[in-house]
């Protein structure tokens, strides 16, 4: 059992880390989603989607903590690297999606700009 700790713990990390903070960002992307994707079924398809990613980065890149140098068990040096690894993965993960979402609701201002413009008969 304890060969396993090593691996135990920086998965339970990584999973107590992702819950908390789908649970934080839940209320205010399913809104935004809802807002941007028109549907409910787009809305709540995205929103899994997100979920996923925000669990599966970080337990992807914990996974892959034994590989920097697995001769080194030290627990300390097992937590660090689990905190730093899980941080790094979500941020990145964020962060793409972060712009994923700008760039659609970009898009849609710019249709929604030009199409009141055409409407206006191409006069601002």
């Amino acid at each position: 059992m304890t060969a396993f700790l090593p691996f135990i713990i920086p998965v339970l990390y990584s999973l107590l880390i992702s819950a908390a903070i789908s649970a934080v960002m839940a209320k205010p992307l399913r809104r935004l989603l809802g807002d941007v994707c028109g549907t409910d079924e787009r809305a709540n398809f995205w929103m899994l989607y997100v979920i996923v990613l925000i669990f599966a980065v970080p337990l992807t890149a914990v996974s892959g903590i034994s590989i920097f140098n697995p001769n080194e068990l030290a627990m300390l040096n097992v937590v660090q690297r689990t905190f730093f690894v899980i941080f790094a993965s979500l941020i990145a993960a964020l962060i793409f999606i972060g712009y994923t979402i700008q760039s659609h609701i970009s898009q849609q201002d710019y249709r929604t700009e030009m199409r009141e413009h055409l409407q206006n008969g191409g006069k601002s």
